[in-house]
């Protein structure tokens, strides 16, 4: 029996090591740092390894980059604009939020051309996140309130959540059906995210109280 219980043993801690050592070797990290970068967030990733972020060059000037195949290119958008990359598919096309003389707006940089994104009549626009079918997602402001998108096939459909004073889309599932996001609740002004499997049928996601003991209380 203790033979037994001393080869039970060793296989189970041949295991962990093994694992332990598969687990190693798996995966390392890479430090990603553009040419004269003194600051670097890298902010998505996509199928294919393409990695989409910023960085503050040693002047103090911001700028978005796309990292393909070891290669770091700066993102260049219109003469007079600011702008902020937020998500990439696994074409390599690209979304985010567009500032210029006429407002705020979505973007899409395709092919090396960009488009900016405006919801029919709304004050604003921004572009979260776009999947591999190419839906944009997002969010826009009226006089009001703000709503979330989904921007499918050249049609803009608007989402909000009953009972919000704000919805915001930041993913969808490559079918166009599952999507996530945040939203603000007008009983209570709370903010939560959300997962929406279908019309009507959404879930709030958030974390168990306990683990909110994880982070810091402002001591304002």
């Amino acid at each position: 029996m203790r033979t037994a219980t001393v080869k039970i043993f060793a296989s189970v801690l041949f295991g962990v090591l093994l694992s332990s050592a598969l687990f190693a070797t798996d995966y390392r990290y890479t430090k990603i740092d553009p040419p004269n970068s003194i600051l670097t967030v890298a902010r998505g990733i996509n199928a294919r390894g393409d990695i989409l972020g910023n960085f503050v060059d040693t002047d103090g000037v911001g700028h978005d980059f796309l990292l393909h195949n070891g290669v770091y290119s700066n993102i260049e958008y219109p003469r007079g604009a600011s702008a902020s990359a937020r998500a990439l598919n696994a074409r390599g096309d690209v979304v985010g939020v567009l500032d210029d003389a006429h407002g705020t707006h979505g973007f899409l940089l395709s092919d090396g051309k960009l488009t900016k994104l405006d919801y029919p009549g709304a004050v604003d626009t921004r572009a979260f996140g776009i999947n591999n079918s190419g839906d944009i997602t997002g969010q826009y402001s009226t006089k009001f309130a703000v709503f979330g998108f989904i921007l499918k096939e050249g049609m803009y459909h608007r989402l909000r959540l009953l009972g919000s004073s704000l919805t915001s889309l930041h993913g969808a599932e490559d079918n166009g059906r599952v999507m996530t996001g945040d939203v603000i609740l007008k009983a209570d002004s709370s903010l939560h995210a959300f997962l929406q499997r279908k019309p009507g049928d959404f879930e709030l996601l958030d974390p168990p109280r306990h683990n909110l003991s994880m982070f810091p209380r402002s001591r304002d």
